[in-house]
């Protein structure tokens, strides 16, 4: 018999909050605001690893959250410096 795995609130609320910043990262361009979101999107990423229990598991909620968090911080990084660019020089 197998055991169907139950998600937790944690996930849910982790998967939600990455799904938010995604959302801000599209909607806002100012850098210091992208910056925080840089950071924040870090720190999910690194709650991502401490709520689930290993990027082997092919459960749906595990692998969707992982590819949404790779991409807010590809996102988020690469927005970031194509807005502050002419604020660096």
């Amino acid at each position: 018999m197998r055991m169907v795995r139950q998600n937790t609130t944690a996930q849910y609320l982790l998967f939600g909050s990455t799904l938010i910043l995604i959302g801000l990262t599209i909607v806002l361009f100012k850098p210091v605001a992208l910056a925080v979101i840089g950071f924040l999107s870090l720190v999910t990423l690194t709650f991502h690893f401490d709520l689930f229990a290993s990027t082997h598991d092919r459960h749906f909620l595990n692998e969707a959250d992982f590819i949404l968090q790779l991409v807010l911080v590809v996102t988020t990084l690469t927005k970031l410096f194509l807005v502050a660019r002419p604020h660096l020089v």
